[in-house]
């Protein structure tokens, strides 16, 4: 029980319990009249000070942590597990709890600071050590989600705030339904677990909702899809796999397949470049044949009549200078057609190699082609890879999605399930603890 409440300041006057009832009024004098209020008399300080003391949750700026009363220490005497202490805690350090007195057989021990010559709990090590031996909360080694806290089931106790006394099942108007009906199990001495089993019941219920409302409002659309459409996706995905799969398996690598395929290049525009060349040249072939074939000296009878026809004699000085110019001439002509015969001869010459040194660079090319159609580079196998990855991780989230479709209904029918069987377990636990 709590004996006393004290302070550090000496304008706090020590508030005193005895066992039994213990009511704290406001005192009113025989000349008070109707209007005369009784606020601001420290009823609710009382309360909000022995709550603080026993480890409430505070807010700076408000109620007792205000600037004023930064000095304050409040405690409170009290009897636990056998042991009268008087725990102390500061509005200045509200994390840090003074104990004075035995602690023999604490579930949780004092740590000494030796350097204040004061034993101390942390806040939270305090409020576990208030559960166990108020309430006899221990450590609860359960996969169990929601279980009774300390502050919780004390709120039954201590109520504070304009709802505290509306209802006797909660302690403030928007407590949760699962505290409600979990602390109150734990108070009346039923199995608790069963509510909070209710409750992780209830959990998973309103996500399968909530995940069924997305997916028919198209939320989820791209993410979930139908069962159908998935298997459908499934089949795709799965023919995408195996035949990169054996791409992979069937693809060969080059060390030098960059180099190979470079020189490729090189003999391609090599060969062009001959190609080019030997269309020129056989133009120019063209032109020098057709010169020689129609190139003739120019008849010299025929130039003498025309002469005649014109009423010239020609002496035999000039005669002689005529017979020269016909030599010359005929001369130039027979030169030129050596020299035409001696191009065609050479430009045929070069066509004819340029046209083995094309075959020969159209076979090497062929044989480089050949390695490029049959292998591949490393940057090339290692994108196949890449891609191959990426359809297998397609493959298995529309797997994962097909599972969690088909799970959610599974699912839905084991929480009908599990509800109809902890039904009957509570109902069994209550009638076993109805004398309780």
């Amino acid at each position: 029980m709590i004996h006393r409440v004290f302070a550090n300041q000496p304008s706090f006057h020590v508030i005193e319990f005895t066992s039994g009832l213990n009511v704290v009024l406001a005192e009113r004098k025989d000349s008070a009249s109707q209007k005369d209020t009784r606020n601001s008399l420290g009823k609710s300080t009382l309360i909000e000070i022995i709550d603080f003391c026993l480890g409430s949750r505070v807010t700076t700026g408000e109620g007792l942590c205000i600037e004023t009363l930064q000095e304050w220490e409040f405690g409170v005497e009290i009897t636990l597990s056998g042991n009268k202490v008087q725990a102390t805690r500061t509005i200045k350090t509200p994390n840090r709890i003074i104990i004075n007195g035995p602690t023999a057989g604490w579930n949780h021990q004092p740590e000494y600071d030796a350097k204040e010559g004061e034993h101390t709990f942390n806040l939270e090590t305090w409020k576990a050590l208030l559960g166990w031996a108020l309430f006899g909360l221990m450590p609860v080694e359960t996969p169990i989600r929601y279980k009774p806290s300390f502050r919780s089931l004390l709120s039954y106790f201590i109520r504070r705030g304009v709802d505290a006394y509306t209802d006797p099942f909660r302690h403030f108007r928007l407590q949760q339904p699962w505290d409600i009906q979990l602390h109150n199990a734990f108070l009346l001495g039923l199995n608790w677990e069963n509510a909070a089993k209710w409750q992780d019941l209830r959990d998973q219920e309103d996500a399968l909702k909530a995940m069924n409302k997305a997916i028919k409002t198209g939320v989820l659309e791209g993410v979930m899809g139908t069962v159908g459409e998935l298997e459908a996706e499934r089949v795709q995905l799965e023919s995408s796999v195996e035949r990169e799969r054996k791409g992979l398996a069937g693809f060969r690598v080059h060390q030098q397949y960059e180099t190979i395929q470079a020189e490729a290049d090189r003999l391609t525009q090599e060969i062009h470049n001959f190609i080019n060349i030997n269309i020129v040249e056989r133009k120019k072939l063209r032109r020098y044949e057709e010169s020689i074939s129609t190139e003739n000296p120019p008849d010299e009878i025929q130039l003498e009549s025309v002469y005649k026809e014109a009423g010239l004699v020609f002496s035999d000085s000039i005669k002689k200078t005529l017979d020269d110019a016909k030599n010359f001439h005929r001369q130039l002509i027979e030169n030129r057609r050596s020299f035409l015969e001696a191009e065609v001869n050479r430009i045929r010459k070069q066509i004819t190699d340029r046209d083995s040194l094309i075959k020969t660079l159209t076979e090497e090319r062929a044989n480089h082609l050949e390695i490029l159609k049959t292998h591949g580079a490393f940057e090339e196998y290692s994108r196949l890879q890449e891609e191959h990855v990426v359809t297998k991780e397609k493959l298995e989230k529309v797997k994962s999605r097909i599972s969690d479709i088909r799970n959610m209904s599974a699912k839905q029918r084991d929480i009908k399930v599990s509800c109809v069987e902890l039904g009957k377990a509570a109902e069994l636990d209550y009638e076993e603890r109805r004398a309780l």
